[in-house]
């Protein structure tokens, strides 16, 4: 249940991210901007999913009773 709750915050970050911040680029600096800034957004948002996935996989080790 807790490990449910964690993917849906970690998608909601995501997608927030991506989304609120592309929209943003785009009405600040106009479309032209959103391409680079949406690129940029989505490289920030994958560091940060590959590090919720590295500290989940370490969450799970520690954890684990073999």
């Amino acid at each position: 249940m807790q490990r449910d709750t964690e993917k849906k915050l970690a998608w909601a970050v995501i997608l927030f991210l991506v989304g609120m911040g592309s929209g943003a680029i785009a009405l600040t600096y106009g479309p032209r901007a959103l391409i680079l800034g949406t690129s940029c957004l989505v490289m920030g948002a994958l560091v940060f999913a590959l590090t919720w996935g590295i500290l989940s996989l370490i969450e799970r080790w520690v954890n684990w009773e073999g």
